[in-house]
């Protein structure tokens, strides 16, 4: 009633009095202010209530009331306070004079905690966002109109107002080469709007230059028949990261450079030292037997002596020349004198310098019949191709077996290419070995047969074949045999030319002989501190037993001779980790003497098994090997070898040392041999 100066309540709605929690009697004549003072303490909402009652003014008022529960702890999402809005709405009569008022109290408690929850949603959101350095873009599709935030613009050096809301005003700014990506980014997500979109470009700065952009999307809004009408993204700055990738990759990449140098330069140091080890140890042998007085050596030692050194001289002079090619080939230095050259005159060269060769290993040399269409004339450099077809045709003779066949298979191949192929009939590859077939050195585990080989040449003819404008293509199955085909682009057919197949008669009668490459080890001598045990005397009736484990024969000859006329050494050799386990066992050796690499087991698995032997836990064992590098004799320390003897061994120090096992003195019993 507002014609009463405090406003006393005339009638309360059942609603309104469970809000105040008091009944009709209670609230009836009740000034209107003191009834709603008793929700709280709210001063600035109930002077703002007197001054609209005074002035007859409508007016509306937020009022909190703090929440009474059982216990001290709210429920989850529970205010802890309830907010209600009341609005005074004044009546008036004829004379403009107010009469009554009306007043509606509403809960609004739920809202007001909606809205509180959206106010510190979007501060986390902003926080987050800005604390991340990330930016934001709103795309309006139907109003073609895009917003970019202030942190969008400032990430490419940009002020407030130097980017308006064209959908497009970026896009200049986009590097030429991401332009058709982010433009197909778009297309297809916008094609299939399911999930986010992500994308990475870069985009010019204002100073000039580029900066890694990762950015974000997702269609919020359809119109009625699914399309998108509104997509919400982010924009971040990934420079650093993209930095970092770049500059791990250049780690990585340098890292794996470094360990194929280091891979390389081992496998080089023991291809090497493997005929040079021959070469040095007989050289010594004659030279100790020369210098003996009075020495008459049988001319057949000599003759051995000087077949085995110049072998394995001829041997490193053909590693080195692949080496060398090699070396050209990788670094683009080899330079090719291409010529118009007879092919057919290349293949019956080739099978005349093998043919001893093939004879040796009993295997069958064979052109196939050819169309006289074939294009014998071939653009290329003459001495390469030579080199090429001698390479293959030595290897398919080499890994043949006995009664084997070399086919050699020439055809036209595309417009005005040549191909050829050769085919053995050997073991064959399976695809494991193909898979390491082309990499320096690898003879897939051949390097412990008889067969001498330097792992070089099938990489050199890949290499000269492509540096011919060519192809080559393997194939090969284990137990029938391996073909493998090369092609040249360019190539001539000249009908005067024929290619007569030559009779196994011819190709038998033919003396010239071809350069066969051979395995290779190598390092000087690098002596390791020994901590063997006392030396006990050792005389001919009771020799120091020495069991030397080589697989290499000419090693294991060497080492018998450098022995030889010490009795009071006893040496056994065994050609593999197997033997040796066997041997062992009877002979009951006091020295071991270890090669690195040994078909079937390493030389450090070998030792790890002579070990748990009876009597060999503490036996001193000594590393013989090519390997040389300073990590391989580190290994050889940490798995229990108290020596190192590098190839080509030091003959006068390791009699020395067995010598000193022994407890002999060497010079005497040599004297005395003599």
């Amino acid at each position: 009633d507002a014609r009463h100066t405090d406003h006393p309540v005339l009638y309360a709605t059942p609603g309104s009095q469970a809000l105040l929690g008091m009944s009709t009697a209670e609230l009836e004549g009740r000034p209107l202010l003191d009834a709603l003072r008793t929700l709280g303490d709210n001063p600035a909402g109930i002077l703002l209530l007197e001054r609209s009652l005074s002035a007859g003014l409508p007016c509306v008022a937020m009022l909190s009331r703090k929440k009474v529960t059982a216990g001290d702890k709210q429920p989850v999402d529970t205010p802890f306070e309830q907010t209600f809005e009341l609005r005074l709405t004044p009546l008036k009569d004829a004379d403009g004079q107010t009469t009554h008022v009306i007043a509606q109290l509403h809960d609004v408690s739920d809202r007001q905690l909606a809205a509180e929850r959206l106010r510190l949603s979007e501060e986390r959101w902003k926080f987050a966002l800005e604390g991340a350095g990330d930016g934001v873009w709103d795309w309006d599709m139907q109003a073609r109109r895009t917003y970019y935030s202030s942190r969008c613009k400032a990430m490419l050096g940009l002020g407030e107002h130097e980017v308006n809301d064209d959908p497009d005003a970026l896009s200049d700014r986009i590097h030429p080469q991401d332009q058709p990506s982010v433009r197909e980014a778009f297309k297809q997500y916008l094609a299939h709007p399911i999930g986010i979109m992500q994308l990475e470009c870069r985009l010019k700065h204002r100073d000039g230059h580029n900066l890694w952009i990762l950015s974000r999307g997702k269609v919020v809004a359809r119109d009625a028949q699914g399309q998108p009408t509104r997509m919400v993204g982010t924009m971040s700055d990934i420079t650093p990261i993209k930095q970092a990738e770049h500059a791990l990759r250049d780690k990585l990449a340098a890292e794996a450079a470094s360990k194929a140098k280091s891979e390389f330069l081992s496998r080089m140091s023991h291809e090497i030292r493997t005929p040079l080890n021959a070469v040095h140890g007989f050289a010594q042998l004659l030279k100790k037997r020369l210098d003996t007085s009075d020495a008459v050596i049988p001319v057949g030692d000599l003759q051995d002596f000087a077949h085995r050194i110049l072998g394995s001289s001829e041997h490193l002079n053909e590693l080195v020349n692949e080496v060398l090619d090699l070396q050209q080939i990788e670094s683009g230095i080899m330079m090719l004198r291409p010529e118009w050259t007879d092919l057919k005159a290349a293949l019956a060269q080739c099978f005349a310098m093998l043919a001893p060769m093939a004879e040796r290993f009993e295997v069958t040399l064979r052109i196939e019949p050819s169309p006289r269409a074939v294009p014998w004339q071939v653009w290329t450099d003459q001495r390469r191709l030579k080199q090429v077809l001698n390479n293959l045709v030595t290897n398919a003779i080499k890994y043949n077996q006995a009664g084997g066949c070399v086919t050699v298979n020439v055809t036209a191949h595309g417009p005005g290419g040549v191909k050829v192929t050769v085919q053995d009939t050997g073991l064959g590859m399976n695809a494991q070995q193909l898979s390491r077939l082309f990499q320096p050195f690898e003879r897939l585990g051949r390097d412990t047969t008889t067969i001498e080989g330097s792992g070089l040449g099938l990489l050199i003819t890949q290499s000269l074949i492509a540096a011919m404008g060519g192809q080559i293509d393997i194939h090969s199955e284990p137990g029938i045999g391996t073909r493998i085909a090369f092609m040249l682009p360019r190539a001539s057919n000249d009908p005067d030319i024929g290619l007569q197949e030559p009779s196994q008669a011819s190709v038998e009668g033919l003396s010239d002989t071809v350069p066969l490459p051979t395995q290779t080890q190598s390092t000087p001598h690098m002596s390791a501190s020994s901590t063997a045990p006392s030396p006990c005397h050792h005389n001919a009736q009771h020799p120091l037993r020495v069991l030397y484990v080589e697989d290499n024969r000419i090693n294991a000859l060497l080492f018998e001779e450098a022995l030889r006329g010490y009795d009071y050494l006893h040496l056994e050799v065994a050609e593999d980790g197997q033997m040796a386990m066997s041997l062992a066992r009877e002979f009951k050796p006091e020295v071991l003497v270890v090669d690195a690499h040994l078909p079937g087991m390493s030389g450090f698995e070998v030792l790890r098994a002579l070990r748990t032997l009876p009597g060999l836990k503490d036996a001193p064992a000594y590393m013989c090997s090519a390997d040389a590098l300073p990590e391989d004799i580190a290994r050889a320390h940490e798995e229990g070898f108290v020596g190192y003897w590098t190839k080509p061994i030091d003959i006068p120090e390791v009699v020395n040392t067995l010598s000193a096992l022994a407890g002999q003195d060497p010079e005497q019993a040599h004297n005395a041999a003599s």
